[in-house]
């Protein structure tokens, strides 16, 4: 179930890059047959609709407005099928409801489990909520910090309101029904990911937080033990073209790491004897 949210997740928002970027048609209907998968996938989808909504809202982007709204119908009618069912879902689930409300220390997990996941050993704990915390503040500043300027900057405004806002408006929603599911915000966690590669790529960080020139070790590092350890989507090669994707900048370079620590799909292939 999480992870055909995660990739339909995904799709939706890959193709909302593509509407943004270009606007075609053909894409708009992509993006709604991905979004309302996603909704039949876990109700949690909306988050990340939700999210996209306030983005073009946020940047002003107005000429959006009208596809988006048709795009919304699409979707409703698309999930209107399983929509007819969510009452009587509901009402199963209240019958067994497990998920408590949560509080301020959910949100500092989240942001744990998504630098280096959960559980860690007693002795490790308060090392990995600084080294997050860290990160966190380091990463914000880094790629927002005043100094630097760009024309195209909606990349990594969209990247960090995926990360954040979904978790956000969960976290506010469960005050009045609780349904902080960490489990249904893993795309989150992949966008923070690629805030934080942005970060790498665009500033120089200490040698404490940067522990190999690989760079991404100690963030994807906790990644296998929630998503299957595919070279695909952990490949250096993919992480720089998805980047490039977004910021569409030929200034940003993947850092090169020693033999040691480079994965395989990154290797190049031997010349034939």
């Amino acid at each position: 179930m999480y992870s055909l949210l995660c990739l339909s997740s995904l799709l939706s928002i890959y193709f909302f890059v593509k509407v943004w970027k270009e606007g075609k048609r053909v894409h708009w209907m992509a993006f709604s047959i991905c979004t309302a998968l996603s909704l039949y996938a876990h109700n949690l989808a909306f988050l990340i609709l939700f999210t996209l909504d306030l983005f073009v809202l946020l940047r002003r982007r107005w000429k959006l407005l009208k596809p988006l709204f048709i795009a919304h119908i699409a979707i409703g009618l698309l999930f209107l099928p399983w929509l007819l069912l969510v009452p009587s879902q509901f009402a199963k689930v209240q019958q067994a409801y497990w998920i408590p409300k949560p509080g301020p220390s959910e949100l500092v997990r989240t942001l744990i489990v998504f630098t280096f996941n959960l559980p860690v050993p007693d002795w490790l704990l308060s090392f990995s909520l600084f080294f997050s915390l860290l990160l966190l503040f380091l990463t914000l500043y880094r790629a927002f910090r005043p100094s630097v300027k760009e024309r195209n900057d909606w990349a990594k405004y969209l990247t960090t309101s995926l990360s954040f806002i979904p978790v956000m408006t969960m976290f506010f929603v469960s005050q009045i029904r609780a349904v902080y599911i960490e489990r249904g915000v893993l795309v989150c966690a992949l966008a923070y990911y690629l805030t934080i590669a942005y970060a790498f790529l665009k500033g120089k960080f200490p040698r404490f937080v940067v522990l190999d020139s690989h760079g991404f070790d100690p963030v994807l590092g906790n990644l296998p033990g929630q998503i299957p350890d595919h070279p695909l989507l952990f490949g250096e090669k993919v992480v720089h073209e998805t980047l490039l994707l977004l910021f569409k900048n030929p200034g940003l370079s993947v850092l090169p790491g020693p033999p040691s620590v480079r994965h395989p799909s990154c290797e190049s292939p031997s010349p034939a004897r």
